[in-house]
């Protein structure tokens, strides 16, 4: 109890003193798309472009439906090649790739990218779809 006393205390404090601080909340919170939002533009059949970032044989094994693979050490190579006015939503099993991937395509100059919450986990135990 005592610790979070001093978390939301130095939240306070620190928003307080940074005017930056909740535009970085909000910015974060902007790069993510949860399972049932990824649920409902799949079923919508909205345009999107949703890329699976792990390894070939990972996405072979299984994926969420209409993503295509693009391993992450692979994308460098083609990120000039997409050309793409719709958005796109990246996945992986990691954190950390899915944050590099979009912190990379942003700073390329895409706009609308979003990473699924949780990654891959978020959906395998979330929904039952196919392949």
């Amino acid at each position: 109890m005592k610790n979070k006393f001093f978390f939301i205390f130095f939240l306070v404090i620190y928003s307080s003193c940074n005017s930056n601080f909740y535009q970085l909340l909000k910015d974060i919170s902007n790069d993510y798309i949860s399972s049932s939002e990824l649920k409902y533009l799949i079923d919508k059949k909205e345009t999107y472009l949703l890329i699976d970032l792990r390894q070939k044989y990972e996405y072979e094994l299984y994926h969420i439906p209409t993503a295509i693979n693009i391993p992450y050490n692979e994308i460098y190579k083609i990120t000039n090649k997409i050309i793409y006015q719709k958005p796109i939503i990246i996945y992986s099993k990691s954190f950390d790739i899915q944050k590099q991937i979009l912190l990379k395509l942003k700073s390329l100059g895409y706009e609308e990218i979003k990473m699924l919450n949780g990654g891959i986990n978020s959906w395998s135990f979330g929904f039952s779809y196919g392949n």
